[in-house]
């Protein structure tokens, strides 16, 4: 189709390939184009080319004496019209070809080895990449140039860039290349190529590849390659920098590896060239090749060729060879690649074009006439070169062959004006626009943030439900006291730092108080004791009532008297000065003072026992024993309390006429009358302060008992002693 100016980015254009392997000094994989199909519709006259990375013109065969129409089917000529020609047709058999006139071709100097360049006719007419069909890119007022030279048996596409002007034409024409980028067909001067291989896939082949504007991702090694940079915007030739060629046989037969540069050249640089298929060294370069592949030199041909016994040696050595390519011929620059050919792809053919049938097997290596290096399209057979002329570099890679020579992965390569189009805002319901990137990137990192949220919860949940089953089965985390299954064994109340709970303290009576509860009736609580509200002394033991009332006289207490048969078994606690109303006396349990020996002494008879020793009450005043300030009872009235009791004998006591001091108790019937008690007297020791102040609550501070309420605890029937409260 003709090319139109086209408001799209243009794609990259893939050139057919024909399918087979063609040429007359090797077999090479060959591509379609059409010349003079004005209208698209297949009319015009096809061809079988091989690209040249350094002609800007194309180059077709033309008619020639000594090339008859087999001759030009095999040079890759096509019919014209269903009838078979000899070469491109021309005016007056052409409708679209204009005549330029003769001129040399504009091929290098090394192609014609010094002779002068062959001759050819130009025009200007209709070019097109594939077979001329309404699918074919063509552009109009190319130049063609038909030759008749023997060097050139097959067509050369021209990739170069330049303008070409000739004959009396004052205006230049655009390359093939740069018209296409020019009319917007391809989206940059650029392309890839690679030559393909027959020797691949057992003489089978795989076809060469040839791509405009872009290249093929599935042929190119990405770990093998090098970029290097052209000489200038004017000189875009293919230089690169050769440092260092190496010889490898097989390691079953030679397990070294030679260099074929080292010893003679130190590296050099050589140009790509595809248009031929030779590879132009220094002279001792290629004598280094001939002495590892038994070459012979032909001086008059100036070709490299094998005998019999050589190929067949060449052939079990099977040796292959590297070219180590990069942009300074001395190892700088950034890399290199690392081309590898094996043996097969120097074993070539040639076959003379005057006919006759014989056919050389040559090796394509020449000697420079004149300095110049080239590394020709034998080269490419292992090699991807990609070339941007508007960046002006290129790159070398490693050839990649798919196992499907149909594969492929095109990519674009874009000018350097090229701007990538902005994404079309998506449009909202029925708003005249869409949100905008921002809102919709607002919104994606949104619902990323809830899922991450909502991720790490459900991890979480996951995480403690986990560690529940992994714990032991009688596992219980500890927790308040149940109190409803404690019952009244538990009761909650203030606790002092000085509260203390000795062993063998009473338990609490069924209804959570210590006491007893005897007929319903509960004798009152009994909170524990402080350090600071009593002396110590023995273990508890349950006090003797007396059966008389208390003599005015001569009165025994009930808070100090013990049985002849306690001895050492009772005391009293003191009080303090404040009650509860209504509370019937208590009993406390205390424990023995550190370092007593048995007996209880006064202030100034120690060591004197009392009768069946016993030992007498400890006066209050006593210095044995002698507990520190801290530690006697702070209280000042409960010593009013004592005097007063043993001064006035209870109305109980008198009634029932008690006049001893004894006390009985329903186990021990011995009397204690031996025993003279004078009335007590306590030296106060120190003033209570406001937190030795008894409160009604549930702390272990002491209430005195009133009067009234030991007159009703002195006219208790019961005369038998009581028991202990802890029983």
């Amino acid at each position: 189709m003709s090319p139109q100016k086209r408001a799209e980015t243009p794609k990259p254009q893939i050139v057919d390939t024909t399918g087979t392997f063609d040429g007359n000094d090797g077999e090479w994989s060959t591509f379609y184009i059409n010349v003079g199909d004005k209208d698209n519709n297949g009319g015009g006259q096809n061809f079988k080319v091989l690209p040249s990375t350094w002609l800007g013109v194309t180059v077709v065969p033309f008619n020639a004496d000594w090339c008859d129409q087999d001759c030009a089917q095999e040079r890759g000529v096509g019919q014209v019209k269903g009838s078979p020609v000899r070469g491109l047709v021309t005016s007056p058999d052409s409708t679209t070809w204009k005549d330029s006139g003769v001129a040399d071709l504009a091929v290098p100097s090394w192609d014609f080895n010094g002779t002068s360049a062959p001759r050819a006719l130009y025009g200007l007419d209709y070019l097109g990449i594939g077979q001329g069909s309404s699918k074919s890119w063509i552009v109009p007022e190319s130049y063609v140039a038909g030759t008749q030279s023997k060097d050139y048996y097959l067509g050369l596409f021209g990739l170069g860039p330049g303008a070409t002007n000739v004959g009396s034409r004052k205006d230049s024409v655009d390359s093939f290349i740069s018209s296409m980028k020019r009319l917007d067909v391809i989206p940059s001067v650029s392309y890839s190529y690679t030559a393909g291989a027959k020797y691949k896939n057992n003489q089978i082949g795989v076809t060469g590849s040839l791509i405009l504007g872009g290249y093929d991702e599935m042929r190119i090694n990405p770990d093998n390659r090098v970029s290097i940079s052209m000489p200038n915007d004017k000189n875009t030739t293919l230089v690169v920098g050769v440092q260092d060629i190496s010889h490898k046989p097989d390691v079953n037969v030679d397990a070294n590896v030679y260099s074929l540069t080292e010893n003679n050249v130190k590296g050099f640089s050589a140009t790509i060239d595809s248009t031929l298929p030779y590879l132009w060294l220094p002279d001792k370069v290629c004598d280094q090749f001939a002495k590892r592949f038994n070459l012979k030199y032909d001086n008059r041909t100036n070709f490299y060729s094998t005998d019999i016994s050589g190929a067949q040696n060449n052939a079990q050595l099977n040796a292959t060879v590297s070219f180590r390519i990069g942009q300074d011929p001395f190892g700088g620059g950034s890399g290199y690649a690392n081309i590898v050919l094996p043996y097969s792809a120097f074993d070539l053919k040639y076959k003379d074009p005057s006919g006759g049938g014989n056919e050389t097997r040559y090796f394509p290596i020449r000697k420079s006439p004149d300095g110049r290096f080239v590394l020709g399209r034998t080269l490419l057979q292992e090699a991807y070169i990609i070339v941007d002329y508007e960046r002006t570099n290129f790159t070398v890679a490693a050839a990649s062959f798919p196992n499907n020579p149909s594969d492929t992965k095109v990519i674009p390569i874009y000018d350097k004006s090229y701007v990538p189009p902005t994404p079309t805002p998506i449009p909202t319901g029925g708003g005249d626009g869409g949100l905008s990137g921002g809102a919709i990137a607002g919104i994606v990192v949104g619902i990323l943030v809830v899922a991450l949220g909502a991720a790490f919860a459900i991890f979480m949940w996951w995480k403690k439900r986990r560690e529940r089953k992994a714990a032991p089965p009688d596992y219980k985390e500890a927790t308040e006291i149940d109190t409803s299954a404690a019952g009244n064994e538990v009761k909650h109340r203030r606790v002092s730092e000085l509260d203390s709970q000795p062993p063998g303290f009473p338990k609490p009576g069924p209804n959570g108080f210590y006491g007893d509860n005897r007929d319903g009736k509960t004798l009152g609580p009994f909170p524990t004791i402080s350090e600071m509200d009593s002396p110590p002394a023995e273990l508890y033991s349950p006090p003797t009532v007396a059966s008389t009332p208390h003599s005015e006289g001569n009165s025994t207490t009930d808070y100090f008297t013990a049985g002849a048969k306690q001895g050492r078994r009772s005391a009293a606690r003191e009080t303090s000065n404040s009650h509860t109303p209504g509370t019937p006396p208590f009993f406390t349990p205390i424990a023995e003072l550190p370092g007593d020996d048995g007996g209880y002494r006064t202030g100034a008879e120690q060591g004197n026992a009392g009768p069946s020793g016993q030992g007498s009450p400890i006066s209050r005043s006593s210095s044995a024993h002698r507990r520190d300030p801290s530690a006697t009872p702070s209280q000042n009235n409960i010593d009013e309390v004592m005097k007063r009791r043993s001064a006035e004998p209870s109305p109980a006591r008198l009634a029932a006429g008690e006049t001893s001091t004894e006390r009985t108790t329903g186990q021990d019937k011995k009397a204690e009358t031996d025993i003279e008690e004078e009335p007590l007297e306590r030296r106060p020791s120190h003033t209570r302060g406001l937190s030795d102040t008894t409160v009604q609550s549930d702390t272990t501070v002491v209430s005195q008992p009133t009067p009234e309420e030991l007159q009703q605890w002195a006219q208790t029937e019961d005369e038998q002693p009581r028991r202990p409260l802890s029983e």
